[in-house]
């Protein structure tokens, strides 16, 4: 991650995290930039979180069990043994209660989706990797986008606007298929039952700007 080229559940974690969480994940993003410019890997042992979301894909369209797959992950790797099960239990209470995508026949596009949002005058790109892109019964889409952060959650703003986000880098998708879930806390934004307000492009900008400049601070420090 480098904030200047940042996916989009990153960013909104930096929006509504503390100060002092805000300053450590800006920090390390610091660190990681110079161990680059000398040379080094930006790289910090790779996502977390991605080959979780692989597991929740094959799931969905049916082709594995999350439950065997989350044990199979933690017995590979002992990083995962405390919140991939709490993610596999956030995923299994949406599919039932909110996604409604149970015992629902569900096609996965093979391929993810990708889009980025530049901010030119900012100097910034928002990206959104790897959405899930679903059919249902052949009848509806969805367009679905993990946030996956412990601290902090995702308030119904950060709801309204990483949607707004997603409309805007996804333009070749119905806007009214996007959907954000936060998992841990079982979350659920979607245009119905989040109604974007307007002003969501103003309080992104507002929000990054700040971001970028705490980061240009913390540089100097």
């Amino acid at each position: 991650m480098s904030v200047l080229d940042i996916p989009l559940r990153k960013v909104l974690q930096l929006f509504y995290a503390s100060q002092t969480l805000q300053r450590s994940i800006l920090k390390e993003d610091i660190r990681l930039d110079r161990r680059k410019e000398k040379g080094g890997n930006r790289s910090n042992g790779g996502d977390f979180y991605l080959p979780f979301w692989s597991d929740v894909k094959k799931h969905i369209a049916g082709d594995a069990d999350l439950s065997e797959l989350t044990e199979g992950r933690m017995r590979s790797n002992k990083r995962y043994k405390r919140l991939y099960p709490l993610l596999k239990d956030g995923v299994f209470d949406l599919l039932s209660a909110k996604l409604r995508w149970s015992n629902e026949p569900v096609h996965i596009e093979p391929r993810s989706v990708h889009g980025s949002l530049q901010f030119g005058d900012l100097g910034g790109v928002i990206r959104i990797n790897d959405a899930l892109h679903a059919r249902v019964r052949h009848e509806y889409t969805r367009v679905v986008y993990p946030y996956f952060s412990e601290n902090p959650a995702l308030p119904e703003e950060g709801g309204r606007l990483g949607l707004w986000a997603m409309q805007q880098a996804l333009t070749a998708l119905d806007p009214n298929d996007m959907r954000i879930i936060d998992i841990l806390r079982r979350t659920f934004f979607s245009p119905q039952t989040t109604p974007l307000r307007g002003d969501e492009e103003v309080v992104f900008r507002k929000n990054y700007s700040l971001v970028i400049g705490e980061w240009e601070r913390l540089k100097q420090e």
